[in-house]
């Protein structure tokens, strides 16, 4: 997810590794989009806007007609192929799976106490 005020990026690290990589190449794509307003971006985003123009589009178009949902789905497949030629990718893959495999264990965890009252 893209939060377009913060200029965050919130990642789900429950997703398995590959699925983490796309959900990343989609968000940077958002971020240029939503942040980016020049030709020097061109090669990573076509289509610029400010986060109220994004609230207004969200308003008034479909999820999947979005022409930023557009393009960044058609490009974020192709960006992380890039993104994991980074060695840094592959240990903050390997973070985020030690941290995934951590709150799936403090989940089991829960559940079987709490099952147990």
């Amino acid at each position: 997810m893209y939060d377009t005020r913060k200029k965050a990026i919130i990642l789900p690290i429950l997703d398995p590794p590959g699925d983490i990589c796309t959900t990343l190449a989609h968000e940077l794509i958002h971020h240029c989009q939503f942040t980016c307003h020049t030709n020097s971006c061109k090669s990573l985003c076509e289509y610029w806007l400010s986060p109220e123009e994004v609230d207004e589009v969200d308003l008034q178009v479909p999820y999947n007609l979005r022409p930023y949902e557009i393009e960044a789905y058609s490009k974020d497949r192709n960006l992380c192929s890039r993104i994991r030629n980074y060695k840094e990718f592959k240990e903050f893959e390997d973070i985020i799976m030690e941290a995934s495999n951590k709150v799936r264990e403090w989940i089991a965890y829960f559940m079987l106490v709490h099952k147990q009252h």
